[in-house]
């Protein structure tokens, strides 16, 4: 039999990686080779001082540092416990001999009672994972942000998207005709605005991340596979183990990858220019890639689709195909009368040029009186 290195190499290993790399090597040497974790967002701010009531005095910590909220413990149960608190979540995860599922949730249940469950809030905000490639492979950083609900701003779209937008937010099937969605048109028509609107729509079912360089994931197997898993690899964030065989946070939720102006990325000419990395992506959406994964991936563009590579958008790996049109000259008439600007409109209007025009930014062309004002957004 062929023993198992669990030599740390300080030199190479990120400062987030060393507690889990000292919990993997303890469970190993004390032969609890079974693993289960639990991940739950807190409320922001929780005190990481609370950490230490864990222990509640019986000198069971084996290591801890409250700067980056991170404890590791003997259980009562006869396993060990490592529990890692950043900005929003709390990471749970324990070594047990055998795999008992009791043990695991008291240690859970009792850093519960430490960090409760985030409460919900009214506001429209949903948290979203932002991934980028770091000096030592994929790294996610989470945070919030503010959504608007489709049917406040399904006004803003022509019909020819708004119809489509609505089937998609409201009546999408996962795993239903393909895992890729591609959205495209010009710039200032509205993508970027509609995709926090789908965020807001699938957060019962679907977990949000944003690729922050296209590019290089695109460029990067390695790092297309750590974002694919889960894995973060990166010094600002707490490495997040995964014992489940799906990656998500939550068990069962799918993940939605957006991939923002990665049209030249998805071109026709892409495998000349890029090699392989065309080919990976779309193995990511209906290939062996993908297999078992709860993964969509969201591409916008603002190139024609007639520009794309072929592959792209063939049924049955193209789930869902949206076009973003600029409002024809009776629809932003008639979004002008809604928002009470003044004027007549005279083409055709992108988005942007709309509430460029209510502002009364005199870049604005095509109405013929400045905007004196906006009703509401």
């Amino acid at each position: 039999m062929k023993a198992i290195d669990t030599t740390i190499d300080l030199a190479s290993t990120s400062v987030s990686a060393l507690p889990w790399n000292l919990f993997t090597n303890e469970a190993l040497a004390q032969n609890k080779p079974y693993l289960q974790s639990t991940n739950w967002t807190i409320d922001l701010g929780s005190p990481l001082e609370k950490l230490i009531k864990l222990d509640g005095g019986r000198g069971k910590v084996i290591y801890q540092d409250m700067q980056r909220g991170t404890l590791f413990l003997t259980l009562d149960d006869g396993g060990i416990g490592l529990v890692m608190v950043e900005r929003s979540g709390v990471s749970v995860v324990t070594a047990f001999p055998d795999l008992a599922a009791t043990p695991h949730l008291h240690f859970v249940n009792e850093v519960r009672q430490l960090f409760p469950v985030a409460t919900p809030k009214d506001d429209k905000t949903i948290q979203i994972r932002f991934w980028m490639l770091g000096p030592s492979g994929a790294l996610e950083q989470s945070r919030r942000i503010d959504v608007p609900d489709w049917e406040d701003i399904s006004g803003n779209y022509s019909q020819l998207a708004a119809a489509p937008l609505t089937e998609l937010m409201a009546q999408f099937q996962p795993a239903h005709g393909g895992r890729l969605v591609l959205w495209h048109g010009p710039p200032g028509t509205g993508k970027t605005f509609a995709l926090r609107a789908l965020a807001y729509s699938w957060r019962h079912w679907c977990n949000t991340e944003y690729i922050v360089d296209p590019e290089a994931f695109f460029g990067s197997a390695a790092y297309m596979m750590g974002v694919v898993m889960g894995e973060n690899n990166g010094d600002s964030a707490i490495t997040r183990p995964r014992a489940s065989p799906h990656p998500n946070a939550e068990q069962g939720k799918w993940r939605l990858l957006i991939l923002e102006d990665a049209g030249e990325l998805l071109a026709e000419d892409a495998r000349q220019r890029e090699g392989q990395a065309l080919s990976r992506f779309l193995n990511l959406s209906d290939g062996m890639i993908g297999q078992g994964m709860r993964v969509i991936a969201l591409v916008t563009t603002n190139e024609p689709l007639g520009k794309l590579h072929p592959a792209v958008g063939r049924p049955g790996r193209c789930a869902a195909e949206v076009e973003f049109k600029p409002l024809t000259t009776e629809e932003a008439q008639a979004w002008f009368t809604e928002h009470k600007v003044e004027g007549t409109a005279t083409k055709a209007y992108t988005l942007a040029e709309l509430y460029a025009a209510a502002e009364g930014f005199t870049g604005a062309k095509g109405h013929t009186r400045a905007a004196i004002g906006l009703g509401g957004r």
